[in-house]
């Protein structure tokens, strides 16, 4: 079994149990039978070795490569190819589905260990990729992948309606934590669950900046007319009003950070992305004390546009330009 080679294997025993059936002996019962658990054995051998090393790179942070997934696939196929044994093997035959159902056994496990974390846990992603690649080659599992989406996205819906349940009761430091959170988790799931996650994201941006104004614009009457009782609930309030501005600024100056990471894993195919978190920038600096406050990340961070949009251009000049002859590239219509 060592090559595979399982018609040679079937000759074998073919003539063994031929050679059994004739003589009857004890000897060639054993060494029939023998040669069954060790053929069996070998088998099984192979496959654990299989799993086991798939099943590593699938739990590892690294995710499975395209050559991870082509090697097992093949090796997939080697239990249905045995299957011409069975006359032989009989019970100790495995299953043909036996090494697709140890990536769905795995799946499963990575599924629900992932539901302890946060949905903007790296692991997340990875998990999602390697599930989104596994059914490209398996389809089998294109099911399974759908399932999964559809799991994480109901776990981000929940997250979103918190946070719009949350927002109307004035609890800033909840409430910017929560954002955040959305935040990270639309980043990591847009890829499998589309770009509605970053809409939904935006809009719950949208509507806590409209509650804040409405919030400003009814609170102002009302503090002129009453005063407070004591000093120390001012306190108290003062210091969650501070406590959500700074995660509010600390909120954007993650905007500007992931900018940055944006433009250098994806260039130019980044700049919508990056249009949408100058957008989030612009929305958040409506706020008056914000605005003051987040001015220096602002503007460091439109400098930083500029000179990526001055690189983007430089790199166009190179690419009309023959670094060969010499000359600007044209077409031959252009020529003539």
């Amino acid at each position: 079994m060592k090559h595979k080679n399982c018609e040679l294997v079937m000759y074998y025993l073919n003539d063994l149990k031929i050679l059994q059936d004739l003589i009857k002996q004890s000897f060639v019962r054993d060494t029939y039978e023998s040669s069954i658990r060790f053929i069996s054995e070998n088998i099984n051998e192979f496959c654990t070795k299989i799993k086991k090393k798939f099943n590593r790179t699938l739990a590892s942070q690294d995710g499975l490569g395209e050559d991870d997934i082509r090697d097992y696939k093949i090796s997939a196929e080697h239990p249905q190819q045995i299957q011409i044994l069975k006359e032989y093997l009989g019970s100790y035959l495995l299953s043909p589905e036996t090494l697709l159902q140890n990536i769905i056994s795995e799946l499963h496990e990575r599924s629900r260990v992932l539901t302890e974390e946060n949905l903007f846990n790296p692991l997340v992603g990875i998990y999602l990729n390697n599930l989104y690649m596994l059914k490209n080659s398996f389809k089998e599992l294109e099911m399974f992948y759908r399932n999964s989406c559809k799991k994480f996205e109901n776990r981000f819906d929940l997250l979103v309606q918190c946070a719009r349940e949350l927002i109307p009761t004035n609890d800033f430091k909840q409430i910017a934590d929560i954002i955040l959170n959305i935040s990270k988790s639309s980043y990591v799931l847009k890829d499998h669950l589309g770009e509605q996650v970053e809409e939904t994201y935006h809009n719950t941006v949208e509507y806590l900046l409209q509650h804040l104004s409405n919030f400003s614009e009814n609170a102002d009457p009302l503090l002129q007319k009453c005063k407070l009782d004591s000093q120390e609930t001012f306190t108290d309030l003062n210091e969650i009003y501070n406590n959500f501005i700074i995660k509010i600024i600390k909120y954007f100056g993650e905007i500007n950070v992931k900018i940055e990471e944006l433009f250098k894993r994806s260039r130019d195919l980044a700049l919508e992305d990056i249009q949408k978190l100058v957008d989030d920038m612009d929305a958040i600096r409506t706020i008056p004390e914000l605005e003051s406050k987040t001015a220096g990340t602002y503007y460091r961070t439109v400098e930083n546009i500029r000179g990526y949009m001055q690189e983007l251009q430089i790199e166009a000049e190179q690419l009309l330009f023959n670094p060969l002859t010499g000359d600007f590239w044209m077409d031959d219509s252009c020529r003539s």
